[in-house]
């Protein structure tokens, strides 16, 4: 099923596409966890320092060094020029890299590697347990780029429940994903649910399948 608004490709729903803790529906980047590993840029970087020492945890690494080094060489930087004086695109390939071949010289001979940036390198280093504690210290769970924190796939995320209240009711007309639906307040949730149940014109039997058994578990919550 594709969508040409959205171009995305629709499977055939099934409750598991809901759900972070199923392959359907969990998030591909950050798995239905809701968060990734991020670096604190702040934390890193000594924006007064020159370009060479400015990155703390390649301050003293002969690797990292030579990788600095050879960047600024392939971009014609002044290696001596402070960080915070550096122009913004050249920056951005050192922490995010720009995927290139580079040789670069360590332990007396020269390597080949594909530069994916000090981002990439810090995260390689602190999975395989190489980072030290003060270095890790530099790292912090933030909400996934992808999901938004929601820990869903898009595609589950596009679908939508489309309420349109009438003057008197509380909650408010509109499209509702199951993010929405679950960051109401839980008195609320029932309430939206209650009222889609009475104003919802599609098919009553199916809509009967799917909202008593959700009905019926958050009343159970809100009762303990």
């Amino acid at each position: 099923m594709y969508c040409p608004d959205c171009n995305i490709t629709y499977p055939e729903f099934t409750p598991q596409h809901f759900s972070p803790n199923r392959q359907e529906g969990a998030c591909s980047t950050c798995h239905g966890i809701g968060e990734i590993l991020q670096i604190d840029f702040d934390k890193m970087l000594d924006p007064v320092s020159p370009y060479m020492k400015a990155i703390l945890p390649r301050r003293d690494s002969n690797l990292g060094q030579s990788l600095l080094l050879k960047l600024a060489q392939k971009y014609s930087i002044d290696p001596d020029k402070l960080w915070k004086d550096l122009p913004e695109r050249f920056q951005h390939v050192v922490l995010f890299g720009d995927d290139e071949l580079l040789r670069v010289s360590y332990g007396g001979k020269m390597i080949s590697m594909n530069y994916k940036g000090i981002e990439e390198i810090i995260k390689d280093q602190y999975a395989k347990g190489l980072l030290t504690v003060d270095f890790q210290a530099m790292l912090d769970m933030k909400d996934c780029n992808e999901c938004g924190g929601t820990k869903l796939k898009k595609e589950s995320l596009n679908v939508f429940l489309t309420f349109n209240s009438k003057a008197k009711e509380t909650i408010k007309s509109g499209k509702y994903n199951i993010a929405d639906l679950q960051r109401m307040p839980l008195n609320d949730m029932i309430t939206f649910v209650d009222l889609y149940k009475e104003h919802a014109s599609k098919d009553q039997t199916l809509i009967q399948r799917i909202i008593n058994p959700l009905n019926d578990r958050a009343k159970t919550i809100q009762e303990l």
